[in-house]
């Protein structure tokens, strides 16, 4: 669990928002889901909180049927694609422009968590070829490594 996650979420909880999750991972993994989460004690681990993937990863549906029931405070995520489908379909200097004429929602109404392990930022490294080797796939993520 990301440090500080369940204090934040359980914050909320407090503090009367409803916590919900939107999460690519398939439908048939909801029960596994709920389990886990409970016992990481992660608030609404219910299923009416949790919006799972079914037949598309796109998560612009999922996120209309939220919006149908509560007003959305926060987008919290790993990818870009978990705050709005105007990031589905850009790719590389596109998908950053987007993001410079959209960065007053970021910290503010989208928070971005980084995910070290894997994610759709890849795809962009590797020219869309995830079959380098693992070797190249290495060199080319320590090519475009940006120190601040």
């Amino acid at each position: 669990v990301l440090p500080g996650a369940l204090e934040f979420l359980n914050y909320l909880k407090e503090t009367n928002v409803e916590p919900i999750y939107i999460s690519n991972r398939r439908e048939n993994e909801l029960e596994a889901t709920l389990k886990n989460m409970q016992a990481l004690g992660f608030p609404n681990a219910e299923k009416e909180y949790v919006f799972l993937r079914t037949d598309q990863s796109s998560k612009v549906k999922r996120r209309e049927m939220v919006q149908e029931n509560y007003t959305v405070l926060l987008y919290v995520g790993d990818n870009l694609t978990d705050f709005s489908d105007i990031y589905e379909a850009a790719e590389g200097v596109d998908r950053n422009k987007l993001v410079d004429e959209n960065e007053a929602d970021f910290g503010s109404k989208f928070i971005i968590l980084p995910n070290p392990m894997y994610g759709e930022w890849e795809k962009v490294i590797y020219n869309n070829d995830f079959s380098l080797s693992e070797a190249m796939k290495d060199s080319l993520r320590r090519a475009v490594i940006q120190s601040y």
